[in-house]
């Protein structure tokens, strides 16, 4: 208890100016329309975007922990008669975030009890790369910080009101904080790491609410009523929507989906872990950085300093919260960064601890200026303080407009089409009533959102490998797809080779990944964005698939798929490289085919898409070798040779270039 006494919270009230009030309407107003004016206009590939707007539209079931309140909301914003559903939903995401950014200033300005300070690390957050990059797209972590905010103010006005001694008042704030949480454990389940900080700021809450002992039922009562979203679960997966992952209808699967088991109920997902257990940390604490620069991270940590020496109780509260968002967190989930997707899937989660470190960060802004005004002011005239006041903060606000500037190019998504030119291209070649076989995320929703939100290829049966596993997705095959057997297989692998045994005549099959575990026993055709399987015998002629793919390619919307555009933490590098990948295949299947000189087209336009992948230049140049053009195949095992490969294998290439160029 003598550790509760020292870092009690013993602040008199800051009591809102009128300035404060109009900047509190300013900033909600001026990020409205700063984020709309960079809007994502369609379907997007960022996180789980396509999903959650499917989801929303038919009023469907999302992945674990099913997110009931941010499909009822959606559902509901959808009626705004304007725009399309991706664009209202992500639309959404700009209206959380605005309203959080609007919150957390009132938040800052009453800890920190500056207005200047406070609004200049408003706005730098709002205009930082990650926390700006998904006020555009439907997300759920814009409405999830939202929600942190808002009951991070809603205790600190409790306490104000509480200590003029306006009780009726404080509970009032209490009992609204209480449903307020309740609400928020139905949407995401990292609120929960804020508990902590809001315990700190509940310790002199409880006396008014437990007295007498009714107002604690009370309390308890508006939680639960916070919870009821929880029911729109069940409910609505027994009417068996189109998207109903888990199938939560009955109480054994409604736990798994709200614990989410399928992923890890106390991790992130089940996946590749890292060395250690703070690599993770040391990536928030770079990408902290890069969002606010390394001098806005040095402020911050001098915030810190600053308000353990003077409010030493928010330093616990916010210094809580960021140890359990940023250090707690991050041990937990342990995830090791292998590449784009899980760079992309990551970072999403830095979102609240960089939330948390803005009070931190004004209060450092403050310290500083404070500071300075000290050293020059002092024993002197200060009939220049005011001018002084005004060079300081002008010289912070550079914190600010050096990310806006560097920021704009990679996070304006107002002439964003590549998620929505994607899924176009993988239907748009698929025969009538087509089997399309799909894994990994972006492909998934993405074809979730085609067949669902926009409704086009209903024909085409789509079943998602990743779930096939699983007996409630079997189950809800078989009762979509009655003409085509499902096998009962719980491993992935053997799943696969079963149903494509049992259905391949039914229907033509086409997958949009190369299942190694296929070839072995069927021919996988590329075509296009996907593959078609056919028996292994199945005969063509090169030249007559030559005709054909290079027909295929030329029909794509490649459009938005310049490389350049994007930072590597995007999805639409990853869509970028999907296309780079599958005309390294239709290459290699030419090549395969004996035809090394038709296949040197398509290993061409795969570097120009992405250039990236060394292999793509291996095989183009042992294409050009095999066709006789050798000027060229040198010139391009010489890229090859400089690209990341190892130092022996480079030497080799050398080797081979030396003999090429003798051989002449």
């Amino acid at each position: 208890m003598s550790f509760l006494k020292r870092i009690k919270i013993e602040v008199e009230p800051y009591y809102l100016t009128s300035h404060d009030r109009l900047a509190t309407s300013a900033i909600f107003m001026f990020f409205i329309i700063f984020y709309l004016l960079t809007l994502c206009p369609t379907v997007n590939v960022a996180g789980d975007s396509p999903e959650l707007i499917a989801a929303c539209r038919i009023l469907g079931i999302p992945h674990p922990p099913g997110y009931p309140l941010y499909v009822l909301l959606g559902r509901v914003f959808l009626f705004f008669p304007l725009g399309s559903s991706a664009w209202r939903l992500n639309f959404l995401s700009s209206i959380y975030h605005a309203l959080t950014l609007s919150l957390l200033y009132v938040l800052t300005v009453k800890v920190v009890r500056r207005s200047l300070p406070s609004l200049l690390a408003i706005i730098a957050l709002g205009c930082s790369y990650l926390f700006w990059q998904y006020s555009l797209v439907a997300e759920v972590f814009p409405l999830n910080n939202l929600f942190a905010v808002a009951l991070l103010l809603l205790l600190i006005l409790a306490r104000e009101r509480l200590s003029e001694g306006n009780d009726a008042l404080s509970r009032r704030y209490i009992y609204l904080f209480a449903f307020v949480l309740g609400l928020s454990f139905t949407h995401h389940q990292t609120i929960v790491l804020l508990l902590p900080s809001l315990f700190l700021l509940a310790l002199d809450l409880f006396p008014p609410i437990s007295r007498p002992r009714w107002r604690i039922l009370l309390t308890a009562c508006f939680f639960l009523l916070g919870l009821l979203p929880f029911l729109y679960l069940p409910i609505r997966a027994s009417m068996r929507p189109y998207i109903n992952v888990g199938d939560p209808s009955n109480l054994s699967n409604f736990v798994k989906v709200v614990t989410r088991s399928s992923y890890g109920t106390t991790s992130l997902w089940y996946g590749p872990t890292a060395e250690s257990r703070l690599d993770l940390f040391f990536d928030f604490t770079k990408t902290l950085g890069q969002e606010l620069t390394i001098f806005g991270l040095f402020i911050g940590i001098v915030g810190m300093v600053s308000m353990a020496r003077h409010r030493k109780g928010y330093f616990w509260v916010f210094g809580s919260g960021l140890f359990m968002t940023a250090f707690v967190f991050t041990a937990m989930a342990n995830v090791k960064i292998t590449g784009i997707f899980f760079r992309a899937t990551i970072e999403r989660f830095y979102l609240l601890p960089t939330i948390l470190f803005i009070p931190f960060f004004a209060q450092g802004i403050y310290a500083i200026a404070d500071a300075g005004h000290w050293f020059i002011f002092k024993g002197k005239d200060k009939d220049y303080s005011k001018v002084y006041r005004f060079i300081i903060f002008a010289l912070l606000s550079l914190i600010i407009v050096i990310p806006f500037y560097s920021n704009f190019k990679y996070v304006n998504m107002s002439a964003d089409y590549i998620g929505e030119s994607y899924i176009s291209n993988l239907f748009l070649k698929l025969p009538d009533n087509a089997v399309l076989l799909t894994s990994g995320d972006v492909t998934d929703m993405l074809t979730d959102y085609y067949l669902a939100v926009e409704g086009k290829r209903k024909d085409v049966t789509a079943v998602n490998i990743d779930y096939a596993t699983a007996q409630w997705y079997r189950e809800e095959l078989r009762s979509r797809c009655p003409q085509l057997v499902i096998p009962e297989e719980d491993r992935r692998i053997p799943w696969l080779l079963s149903f494509i045994r049992e259905n391949l005549g039914k229907a033509d099959f086409f997958i949009n990944y190369r299942e190694v575990n296929l070839t072995t026993e069927y021919l996988l055709m590329p075509k296009g964005i996907s593959f078609q399987i056919l028996p292994l015998d199945h005969p063509y002629n090169p030249s007559s698939y030559w005709s054909e793919a290079n027909e295929i390619w030329n029909e794509l919307d490649l459009s938005g798929t310049d490389l350049s555009l994007y930072r590597d933490n995007r999805r639409e590098s990853e869509v970028i490289g999907v296309y780079g990948e599958f005309l390294y295949h239709t290459g290699n299947f030419l090549s395969e085919a004996g035809r090394p000189d038709l296949a040197t087209g398509f290993y061409y336009r795969a570097i120009v898409l992405d250039s990236r992948v060394p292999i793509y230049f291996k095989k183009f140049a042992q294409a050009l070798e095999a066709s006789g053009m050798m000027d060229q195949a040198i010139e391009v095992y010489n890229r090859y040779a400089n690209s990341p490969i190892g130092e022996k294998e480079a030497n080799e290439i050398f080797q081979l270039i030396e003999d090429l160029e003798n051989s002449k």
